[in-house]
């Protein structure tokens, strides 16, 4: 009787001789001679804790993979004009791909058709608006986290102490910025209709003026049982007050090694991780991909983590280094 081999045997061998085969593939791919030069464009950067992770992800890429990377921010946060300024600088020199945040869902379309018109690959990375149409506003890919769900999630985790009563407060920075915006609209599509008042406090960018702007509302209204801070940057202004008004149940949104620290002391219940390190790593290991390799980028959902204190600990070290 003929014998017969196992059959992991065979899927083991199939497998080594697929594995063979990729790498000859990838070895007789057109590779780019010389390092593709990409741009990373945002509606942010100057004095936001946040902004210094997403660029250290992305120069952590271009590092690793080679690449030629520029990256360009307004003077002022969500300077829709001049960041499509920056935009538009950046594609007339015809650079081998773009990141760019979209903060507008129609400001940057001339800009975006006439990358695409050009062949220069573009993917939004970080914030895009719920309503932007992918098929006037051409772009290959988006990498970041799904705001809105986020707000949903923080919502949630809030209902689930217990201690939301009455009303909550809302701290938003940027206001406008579609991001923040799709979180706003999260948490209140959860918490109105559980009877909860949701009042929003914008916050300027000026530190002084935003806890006076807080104090203000906090002594108005004394029914005020939980509070949302929308990013880094109000969490890192309000901290003071926030260690001062403990009886309030404080949700955050994105990390920092301060937000670890309001973690463990208990100043602050939990924050939302959206892992900016992760969106713009992989944007600009995407479009490395397509310029030497004509790999079309596709959508990578960053996820919607929960750090409190049963996982802090885990993050702790990474946050210090500016990867959490």
């Amino acid at each position: 009787m003929p014998h017969t081999a196992p059959k992991t045997a065979s899927v083991s061998c199939g497998l080594a001789a697929l594995a063979t085969c990729l790498l000859v593939l990838l070895s007789l791919a057109p590779a780019q001679a010389k390092e593709p030069t990409i741009f990373l464009i945002s509606h942010a950067g100057a004095g936001d804790p946040f902004w210094g992770i997403e660029f250290k992800g992305a120069r952590d890429a271009a590092q690793r993979l080679g690449v030629d990377l520029h990256i360009l921010a307004p003077e002022f946060p969500n300077d829709i004009m001049r960041q499509r300024e920056l935009l538009e600088q950046a594609i007339l020199a015809e650079p081998d791909g773009i990141a760019t945040t979209l903060s507008h869902p129609t400001a940057f379309t001339p800009s975006l058709k006439a990358a695409k018109q050009r062949g220069i690959p573009v993917v939004i990375f970080n914030s895009i608006p719920t309503e932007v149409d992918r098929t006037t506003t051409p772009f290959l890919a988006y990498i970041g986290m799904n705001d809105f769900t986020a707000g949903q999630r923080a919502a949630r985790q809030a209902l689930a102490s217990g201690k939301l009563t009455g009303r909550v407060c809302v701290a938003a920075q940027q206001f406008g910025v579609p991001g923040i915006m799709a979180r706003l609209r999260g948490l209140r599509s959860i918490l109105e209709p559980k009877g909860l008042n949701v009042d929003v406090v914008d916050m300027t960018a000026d530190p002084a003026l935003a806890v006076s702007a807080m104090r203000n509302y906090l002594e108005r209204h004394k029914d005020v049982s939980a509070l949302f801070s929308l990013g880094p940057v109000v969490t890192h202004a309000l901290v003071g007050l926030l260690q001062e008004r403990r009886d309030l149940y404080v949700g955050c949104f994105d990390l920092s090694p301060l937000t670890v620290q309001l973690i463990e002391a208990g100043v602050v219940a939990f924050t939302i991780d959206q892992q900016p390190y992760m969106q713009s790593f992989m944007a600009v290991t995407l479009l490395n991909l397509a310029a030497r390799y004509a790999l079309t980028p596709t959508d990578i959902n960053t996820g919607v983590g929960i750090v409190d204190k049963t996982n802090v600990q885990a993050v702790q070290d990474l946050a210090r280094q500016g990867i959490r």
